[in-house]
């Protein structure tokens, strides 16, 4: 998500995946709340997916046209996992990098392992992605909720019905 936003700032995202058709949406929003979305500054990159395997770290604005964001840097991560910790309940829906390679995984393990700390707050987690995470990491049990549906979810908690939990709702 955060390549859409970068690539709206007219910032190179090089030949990572970003959603074109919301540009304008991602701008909009920038401009409406840019002191709240948190945005990386330095990004891990590789030029191919399936060969290269030491993904490298770069400041956004600096990813070259070959490249392909992977990842967040650990640099982006440090300021956002301070705030976080100070949440009383965190949501949490889909990992940093591109997960299905582990060592395109970094930020998503700290992510998981530092939500997982946090003893004093609530902690939900959804997603197909997300799950097998942390499963793996054996943390998955210090979650308030691990939800393998990640986009139900999210449309439950921003107040969409949902066709199987509707008829179980005792009104």
């Amino acid at each position: 998500m955060s390549a859409t936003f970068l690539a709206a700032q007219k910032i190179g995202v090089g030949k990572s995946l970003y959603e074109k058709d919301q540009l304008k949406t991602a701008a909009a929003l920038l401009k409406r709340f840019g002191s709240k979305i948190v945005l990386p500054v330095d990004l891990r990159v590789v030029t191919d997916i399936k060969k290269d395997r030491r993904p490298r770290t770069v400041e956004a604005g600096a990813v070259k046209q070959s490249d392909i964001i992977i990842d967040a840097g650990m640099r982006s991560l440090r300021p956002f996992l301070r705030q976080m910790l100070k949440a009383r309940t965190v949501v949490w829906n889909g990992p940093f990098g591109l997960c299905e390679v582990p060592a395109y995984c970094a930020s998503t393990r700290l992510l998981a392992r530092t939500i997982a700390s946090m003893k004093n707050a609530t902690t939900i987690v959804g997603g197909g992605d997300t799950e097998p995470i942390v499963e793996a990491l054996g943390i998955a049990n210090r979650f308030t909720l691990l939800s393998t549906g990640g986009g139900a979810m999210l449309a439950f908690l921003a107040g969409e019905k949902l066709p199987g939990v509707e008829p179980l709702i005792v009104k």
